[in-house]
């Protein structure tokens, strides 16, 4: 079969301080349990026999005790026993979800740490499944503590077993390690089968992610029957493999519960033939011995949880180390102003394709309101993903102000860049907790007067709270110009440097588009604007315009002079003439 791997996660290692109480706690309250089963059956053999004192004469111990002594020890040993199984719970309880949540935590700072690159290549639900996934490995504290928990009784009961009946803790150690040894072909095919069944779920907790992005897609393709005949295919399929795990998991029980209750038969029969028969040892002893066989339950059920969550550990461990090992890598260098931005030899390929970006050798003067057009797919976007220093480029240097990017702190890199993407997305927060968008240095005048430049502020105030409406999914919506125009007032609120537009314009009616031109213009000399644009009419406030094709500058210059120039430009420019001209617009 296969080693299994060595996790890099560890609830002993992250919890030792919690696993070490509860493996003394155990022990303590295996200690007080034996002696109130004790206690309790010298007690009631006493009464039936009519002794009036019970002797203790064992190894080192040698007491007497009469009835009322027997009395008040049974009933200190259950308060003990209850204390101990309390404080144990309540500390079982602190760890698990202290864990869990640790786990939770580690993987949401992991995956915003980590590169773009790698957050742009996961689907959108895989960060959701990961917090589950880290939830379900949280649960295998909890199985380490009851394993601690049981074992430890158990121990102390085959030592008060031995001292009452040497041939019952043979028959207690012995039965329960057969026992353990014939049932594990059983956990090693429940451990396989939850592993198959958590790869399951997460294909169907990914699939479900695509729904609710694509649901309008969907309803206009009229996908929807198909789509739900590939989901529950895909959620009977999880459903077989999460059966088959729990059908083997409760299996485990039932079989150890029945061996041991024969075990338990086969004891007492071979009690019953003994001539000198002590009915008080006896009786200890087949407490213990059926209290061993719940524990055992315990220990199997524990152990069952630790295997079945093993695989949850493995993906969540796997998660966080790529997460972690791919960590966003910036310098420690402040900066108060970019300055110039240079692209000397610049180059970037996605997994050794093609480069998308091919020796790129541009600078972009710092105020300077650059217009960057092209086909689908000339590495536009590309482009500006490294503008922003999201990505690294692949060979060739990317310099602000004399410095490479790379070398700028990240606090003091990313306050001064800043995105208006094609689709922007809501929070399901207020309106100005939209703009602010968990900046806690963007003021609230700040996002107003950034609501006024993007002119969304007459018609944020026209809502029924005003600035503080809520909006978002199932909340209220918002069209998508005035979608656009608050993506855009969030990336002004933050007084950026360098603003990136990825088709600013692409969902503006006349009066927004034009409103929004006119920002443009004002930011002109005081901010570096680069704006992508298929609509080239966004571009009547550049200063250059940039032609990008397959990764390759065919032209940078002033507007004018590209059109001279570059045969796409001066095509786009005619067809974009023609369709105004054809719309009486």
């Amino acid at each position: 079969s296969e080693e299994p791997k060595r996790l890099k996660l560890s609830p002993f290692r992250d919890r030792r301080a919690a696993v070490s109480a509860i493996a003394v706690l155990s022990l303590i309250t295996g200690f007080f349990e034996t002696a109130t089963i004790v206690a309790i059956v010298a007690f009631i053999e006493g009464v039936t026999s009519g002794d009036l004192q019970w002797e203790i004469a064992k190894g080192p111990l040698d007491l007497t005790l009469d009835r009322s002594q027997l009395a008040l020890l049974s009933v200190l040993s259950l308060l003990g026993m209850t204390a101990g199984q309390l404080m144990s719970n309540w500390l079982k309880a602190r760890a698990v979800s202290g864990w869990a949540l640790q786990l939770r935590v580690r993987s949401i700072r992991a995956y915003l740490a980590a590169d773009w690159a790698t957050q742009s290549s996961d689907t959108s639900g895989s960060l959701q499944t990961l917090i589950n996934r880290a939830t379900t490995a949280g649960s295998t504290l909890g199985g380490l503590m009851s394993l601690l928990t049981a074992g430890g009784a158990v121990l102390i009961f085959s030592i008060a077993a031995f001292l009452a009946s040497p041939l019952a803790a043979v028959v207690l150690v012995v039965a329960g390690t057969l026992i353990m040894l014939a049932l594990r072909p059983l956990r090693n095919a429940s451990r396989a089968a939850s592993r198959v069944a958590a790869l399951a779920q997460g294909e169907v907790a990914d699939h479900v992610g695509e729904i609710h992005d694509l649901a309008q897609e969907i309803r206009v393709h009229q996908a929807r029957r198909t789509l739900d005949q590939q989901v529950t295919r895909q959620m009977r399929r999880a459903r077989t493999s999460s059966q088959r795990s729990s059908v083997l998991t409760g299996m485990g029980g039932i079989l150890y519960r029945s061996v041991g209750l024969a075990v338990v038969l086969f004891g007492a029969v071979v009690a019953s033939q003994q001539n000198d028969l002590d009915v008080a040892r006896v009786g200890v002893a087949g407490l213990l011995l059926l209290r061993s066989l719940s524990y055992g339950q315990n220990i199997q059920s524990a152990w069952l949880t630790i295997q079945n969550n093993r695989p949850y550990m493995e993906m969540v461990s796997d998660s966080l180390e790529m997460y972690e090992s791919r960590a966003e890598k910036r310098g420690t260098r402040k900066i108060d102003d970019l300055g110039d931005l240079k692209f000397e030899q610049v180059s970037y390929s996605y997994d050794e394709e093609a480069p998308a970006l091919h020796q790129l050798d541009i600078t972009v003067r710092s105020g300077e309101t650059l217009g960057v057009v092209g086909p689908s797919g000339g590495g536009k976007s590309t482009l500006a993903q490294v503008l922003l220093g999201l990505r690294e480029p692949s060979s060739g240097s990317y310099l602000v102000g004399g410095v490479p990017a790379t070398d700028v702190d990240a606090d003091s890199w990313f306050r001064r860049v800043t995105v208006v993407p094609q689709q922007t997305r809501l929070l399901r927060a207020s309106v100005l907790e939209n703009i602010v968008f968990y900046r806690p240095w963007v003021s609230s005048d700040a996002a107003r007067k950034a609501a006024q430049a993007a002119g969304l502020h007459d018609e944020i105030e026209a809502l029924p709270d005003g600035y503080e409406t809520l909006i978002g999914d199932a909340i209220r919506d918002l069209s998508g110009g005035q979608r656009q125009r608050l993506g855009i007032a969030r990336a002004l609120a933050g007084e950026p440097q360098l603003l990136v537009l990825d088709e600013p314009t692409s969902a503006l009616d006349a009066k927004s588009e034009s409103r929004v031109q006119e920002t443009l213009a004002l930011l002109k000399g005081k901010v570096t604007v680069v704006i992508i644009a298929h609509r080239l009419a966004t571009l009547n406030h550049c200063d250059r315009v940039l032609v990008l094709e397959a990764g390759v500058v065919r032209a940078l210059d002033t507007p004018a002079m590209v059109m001279q120039q570059n045969d796409f430009y001066r095509d786009a420019v005619k067809m974009q003439l023609v369709g105004v001209a054809d719309t009486g617009v």
